[in-house]
């Protein structure tokens, strides 16, 4: 049996298809884990959410991902871009709004000693404290909102700040405030991960910027820009070998 996580799908279709045939998956033993971004920006987000539904994959909720819990929930009340409109008017909508709402935040697998998250985890934080933040935000998932002001842990806006950590962070401020604004690497910021300091390791996706590189190997990006005409990867938790497919978005 393996375990697969599986970078930024963003819904290329052909992609994952084909990065499922090339490590053999086998749904009667292996298992599937998405770190987020399962949809939105690609040609085929209906087949790709179909297809990870029937395969019992498990997904750590990205920000694009929570996008379409709140279109799904209160389809009149986003002005973000998207084309999601291939599930929004799906017959299957509400049980792919009842199947995302079933997902988690973050996943910790204790046989690995890794824990899966989109965008990061917060260097302030052990794992008791994200493993406990995870649970709250779930909880109030399906009317959550992105809260761009919610950028540090001093913000009363707590599950806004718990939200932005998991689903969109990437560089920090000297005092450890989210800078949700930059995604190059930038002298004067600093990457969550050069400060994370925890003994279990972190697979993530988000930042295809860093074209699943990292300086900490604790910690493991593995979101390398399919939706941008790069790569879909995904990595073996076993033996941390990594396996990939060229895009083919046009």
């Amino acid at each position: 049996m393996s375990t697969y996580v599986i970078g930024d799908i963003h819904g290329c279709y052909n992609e994952l298809i084909l990065l499922i045939k090339k490590i053999n998956f086998n749904p009667n033993k292996d298992k599937i884990i998405c770190a987020g971004d399962i949809v939105n920006k690609g040609y085929n987000n209906l087949d790709c959410i179909l297809y990870l539904m029937d395969i019992d994959a498990k997904v750590t909720l990205g920000n694009h991902d929570l996008l379409l819990l709140q279109l799904l929930n209160s389809p009149n009340k986003s002005t973000l871009k998207h084309n999601l409109h291939d599930i929004l008017n799906h017959e299957k909508a509400e049980k792919i709004n009842q199947w995302l709402i079933n997902q988690e935040l973050v996943i910790y697998l204790d046989e690995f000693d890794t824990t899966i998250v989109h965008a990061g985890i917060h260097p302030s934080w052990t794992k008791r404290d994200y493993l406990e933040y995870a649970a709250l935000v779930k909880q109030n998932i399906s009317t959550i909102k992105f809260n761009k002001n919610a950028i540090s842990k001093k913000t009363s806006n707590k599950i806004d700040f718990y939200t932005n950590c998991f689903t969109r962070m990437r560089l920090l401020e000297d005092n450890l405030d989210l800078d949700l604004e930059n995604i190059k690497l930038d002298t004067k910021l600093t990457p969550w991960f050069e400060l994370y300091k925890q003994k279990e390791t972190i697979v993530f996706g988000h930042w295809s910027f860093l074209r699943g590189k990292t300086t900490n190997k604790k910690t493991i990006n593995i979101d390398t820009g399919c939706v941008y005409n790069d790569k879909l990867t995904c990595i073996r938790l076993e033996d941390l070998k990594k396996f990939y497919v060229e895009s083919h978005s046009s």
